[in-house]
């Protein structure tokens, strides 16, 4: 991804108008946007923000430079533990703020009313994540966690894990998702497996396993609507 900024947009960050933005003016770039919120975000004086944006490769998505830099998968010289530490606390307020609307009740599980959390919170990772989230009877969110992490093609699921987490929670139903690194929508069988594994384990509990989404290249697809649970 490129971000270079001209001179005249070589400018301190406190005049950056963090509300909005005038396509017809200086910062008409999206790139250049990306760079300039970054750096403030982040705390990074703009000229060795410009320079990490600049060498990155031009195929790589922002979602995925932002967790890569997060987690400390993505190395640049220029890059501090500050800035890093800044990040990730901005992540997770983001995180904090897009739970709010997902612990309101519902009639029913609808799957589309997770979907742009879970894209939020997956997409980009150059490793899987496996992730839960534990509702109520009404289907409000009581916690949303990362219970594993993997490699590029796989994360290990135990199921004692996920099934002692939602009774910590006295959660009456769990989703689950993890993300493909490969950009793929496409479930694998140890995909399924897992999914008809969870679902019994936590039906022994009185625990409805609800839904099991896959998220890739900014992408969901439910499990659910496949027939899978």
């Amino acid at each position: 991804m490129r971000g270079k900024l001209s001179d005249s947009d070589n400018r301190v960050y406190e005049s950056i108008p963090s509300e909005g933005w005038d396509r017809q003016g200086a910062w008409s770039s999206e790139a250049a946007l990306a760079t300039a919120m970054l750096g403030r975000v982040c705390g990074l004086p703009m000229k060795d923000m410009t320079q990490l944006m600049d060498e990155q490769p031009s195929s790589r998505r922002l979602d995925t430079l932002i967790r890569g830099l997060a987690n400390g998968d993505i190395y640049h010289r220029l890059w501090t533990e500050s800035a890093k530490a800044r990040l990730r606390a901005s992540m997770t307020l983001h995180s904090l703020a897009a739970q709010e609307p997902l612990r309101q009740p519902l009639p029913s599980y609808d799957w589309r009313r997770f979907e742009s959390f879970m894209v939020a919170e997956l997409s980009g990772g150059s490793r899987e994540m496996f992730m839960a989230l534990f509702l109520d009877t009404q289907y409000r969110l009581l916690s949303a966690e990362v219970l594993f992490m993997g490699s590029v093609d796989c994360a290990p699921v135990y199921t004692r894990v996920v099934a002692s987490r939602a009774l910590a929670h006295q959660s009456s139903s769990v989703v689950v998702a993890h993300n493909h690194p490969s950009g793929t929508l496409t479930p694998s069988h140890s995909d399924v497996a897992v999914t008809q594994k969870l679902s019994k384990a936590l039906m022994l509990l009185d625990i409805r396993l609800l839904d099991h989404l896959i998220v890739a290249d900014g992408r969901c697809l439910s499990l659910r609507n496949l027939g899978f649970v």
